[in-house]
């Protein structure tokens, strides 16, 4: 009698392609999404304020004067203002207006204002709650910041302008969540050989160990099987290693 070939499938490289091809068509959405919003003009200016007050009830002894006036209910003010668009907001795009910031409280000074970059800081000034940013071109990526003195019970910002651009407090930055998103996947795809393969691998080795383990098994039954058909009928029983191989795994169609 010949022994039959046992034939172990390992779907695991099939598995890792449909996972790869997941994670390439994916890549490929989010690139084609990012050339689709680099290509087509949008500008958006994003803001955002801190208030912070400078004393509590806790501190009532204590006070803060500026130029020999005492402030009431002094705050401190953080005022940011991004474009997070792919194209500059020219000045035109002011449409002859600044940009309004009411802070609901007295502008006692502005402590510092500052730029990224080389740019230079929008021109502003200063009337009573306002502070008032002229036209001027906002670069890409620009962030401008101005840190106030306030005087005031209840500090709170109102954003007011005529802008030829879309304008709002925490608005989402797509493009640099895209970019971060493409470079992470590229990054994973990486490191994705180094660190599932190695599991991949192991699972294969487990699954084949334990395969090989059924089938020995099954041959030992086989000889204890002959070894008692063989003591009833007078005869020798058959070696192990030469009972042959089921030729397929778990349930199997027999005529």
């Amino acid at each position: 009698m010949s022994n039959n070939l046992l034939t172990i499938a390992l779907p695991s490289a099939d598995a890792v392609g449909a996972v790869a091809a997941m994670a390439s068509v994916l890549l490929g959405g989010w690139t084609t999404w990012v050339a689709w919003r680099a290509a087509v003009p949008y500008r958006e200016l994003n803001y955002s304020t801190e208030m912070t007050p400078l004393l509590s009830s806790m501190h009532r002894e204590l006070t803060v004067s500026l130029g020999g006036d005492v402030l009431d209910n002094p705050h401190a003010a953080k005022v940011r203002i991004e474009n997070i668009g792919n194209r500059e907001i020219e000045a035109a795009a002011f449409n002859g207006e600044p940009i309004e910031l009411n802070m609901n409280a007295h502008i006692v000074a502005v402590l510092d204002s500052h730029t990224n970059r080389n740019w230079r800081v929008p021109p502003f000034d200063v009337r009573g709650d306002t502070l008032y940013i002229e036209p001027y071109v906002i670069h890409k990526g620009q962030v401008a910041t101005f840190k106030l003195l306030l005087d005031g019970s209840r500090p709170e910002m109102t954003l007011r302008h005529s802008l030829s651009a879309r304008v709002g407090k925490g608005l989402v930055n797509w493009k640099a969540i895209a970019v971060t998103f493409v470079i992470t996947s590229i990054l994973l795809s990486m490191a994705f050989p180094w660190f599932i393969m190695p599991y991949l691998e192991k699972n294969q080795r487990e699954q084949v160990r334990r395969q090989t383990e059924w089938v020995r098994r099954i041959q030992e039954d086989a000889y204890r099987k002959g070894m008692s058909d063989g003591k009833r009928n007078g005869e020798s029983a058959t070696d192990p290693s030469s009972v042959a191989a089921p030729t397929c795994l778990g349930s199997c169609n027999h005529k």
